[in-house]
């Protein structure tokens, strides 16, 4: 197991745990040692595709329970589509602190305040595929309502657009390195004629 692992790597000759040798394997991971004397060192800080593991932690589904909870999804896919629902707004009402999680019971009245009568099982299955913190009672709302009630294409496109950094329009240059003036033909070939 893991601390056996740990133990034989970290085992002293003397027989006792190296605590020291740990914690600098620790450090690190994180940091680069001796930054105190060179504080202007940029450090790169690790990615999400490094930290994710500890973010999400989604159960394992066999294709049987999966292809149940894509029965579910369309379900509600379609009855949100049908009655023109905005689910947004009442999961948002359920999650106070903004974490993007209501609890398994908050869901249920959600569904059934919207009209769509889920029994235990249809909420057992669908919490098996949004609870990712590893618990069956934290349900993610945002991404079951990616999943459920997308936003429309433009809506999106205009989502990423307001939410992405500002790239100011940047003309054709005018004059190549050397200084001399780039002809038209070689600065936009699209408006060359065609003969």
């Amino acid at each position: 197991n893991d601390f056996e692992n740990l133990m034989s790597i970290y085992l002293s000759d003397d027989g006792l745990f190296n605590y020291q040798a740990f914690i600098d394997d620790v450090d690190r991971a994180f940091t680069q040692p001796g930054l105190e004397r060179e504080p202007l060192t940029v450090i790169d800080m690790p990615g999400p595709q490094h930290t994710i593991a500890a973010r999400r932690d989604p159960m394992r589904l066999t294709a049987s329970k999966l292809s149940k909870i894509g029965y579910l999804e369309d379900k509600i896919r379609t009855f949100v589509t049908k009655r023109r629902c905005e689910m947004k707004p009442m999961f948002q009402d359920f999650d106070r602190c903004h974490k993007g999680y209501i609890t398994r019971t908050q869901f249920a009245r959600i569904m059934s305040s919207m009209g769509m009568d889920l029994d235990e099982m249809a909420i057992a299955y669908l919490c098996n595929r949004y609870c990712d913190l590893g618990n069956h009672t934290d349900i993610n709302w945002k991404k079951f309502l990616a999943t459920v009630d997308p936003p429309p294409m433009d809506v999106e496109t205009a989502m990423n657009e307001l939410t992405s950094p500002f790239i100011a329009f940047k003309p054709r240059p005018y004059f190549d390195t050397r200084g001399k003036v780039i002809s038209k033909s070689r600065s936009s070939p699209m408006l060359t004629k065609v003969m």
